[in-house]
């Protein structure tokens, strides 16, 4: 269970979020918005593909970036947990990034209001889902009518699986669809996690020295913790990925090939 309170500043707005092991405030207006979308606005990102569906490494030239010290990850997590903070008093300003020039601003826009299962902005989302011209962007609204179980779309992202020239779109419409027909949005804990993360905790575990304990959960909903797993003879890899990234598919088949390699070595996977 999340809860927030509310508290009316003038024209700004305090909110403390917090669930049963996490608690943070933050003060936001109206003006926390416009901030966002000109920070993202500014920031050169790395370019995309020809079917500007996947970031292309502009030194290496291949899918994806490299090199976890460029700025692209940071200012688009950064800006999603600003915009999802202020959505929960100004969806109606996020919805007006859908339209935005520029594709990360729409792309983080339609994000947002996802994560915030704003069902006000179902329609925005449908039409951007239909008709805008950016395959990442398209995605992120389908992914997002998903996220926000929106039955009334169903027709629509039936019609996009038969109709979007992307593989990359129809894909994600696939997962979009069962999410809805399961009731299946978006959870709680991710929306808590965006609103409580803090980047003062970024770069603050070294290559070489012992994870902290952290829990997660995987598809079924079963927790694991790392502390458990210590001196099992497990060894513990976190793969994070998107499940629209034709990159991390590939990825995904070899690392089922390496868990056959481990088991005969007996080491638990």
């Amino acid at each position: 269970m999340i809860r927030y309170l509310f508290l009316f500043v003038s024209l700004s707005l305090t909110i403390t979020a917090y669930s049963h092991n996490s608690m943070q405030s933050f003060v936001i207006s109206p003006g926390d918005v416009k901030e966002v979308f000109e920070r993202v606005r500014s920031h050169n990102f790395h370019p995309l593909d020809d079917d500007n569906s996947m970031t292309m490494d502009r030194h290496l030239g291949v899918a994806g970036i490299a090199d976890p010290e460029e700025g692209d990850w940071r200012v688009r997590l950064l800006a999603v947990r600003d915009l999802v903070r202020a959505g929960v008093a100004y969806v109606d300003l996020i919805k007006e990034g859908l339209t935005d020039k520029s594709v990360h601003v729409r792309q983080i826009s339609a994000m947002a209001l996802g994560i915030l299962r704003a069902d006000e902005a179902i329609e925005d989302l449908e039409y951007i889902a239909g008709n805008d011209n950016n395959t990442m962007v398209r995605s992120q609204a389908v992914v997002s009518l998903g996220q926000i179980a929106s039955k009334q779309s169903l027709g629509l992202l039936r019609q996009k699986l038969k109709e979007d020239l992307s593989r990359d779109v129809r894909h994600q419409v696939e997962l979009s669809i069962d999410q809805i027909e399961k009731q299946m949005g978006a959870t709680d804990k991710l929306l808590i996690a965006y609103l409580t993360l803090d980047e003062t905790e970024f770069g603050s575990v070294s290559e070489g020295e012992p994870a902290p304990d952290f829990i997660l959960y995987d598809t079924g909903g079963k927790e694991w913790q790392l502390s458990r797993l210590r001196d099992q003879g497990w060894v513990v890899l976190i793969w994070v990925f998107a499940d629209w990234c034709p990159v991390c598919h590939g990825e995904f088949h070899e690392l089922i090939e390496m868990k056959e390699e481990f088991k005969k070595a007996g080491v638990q996977v």
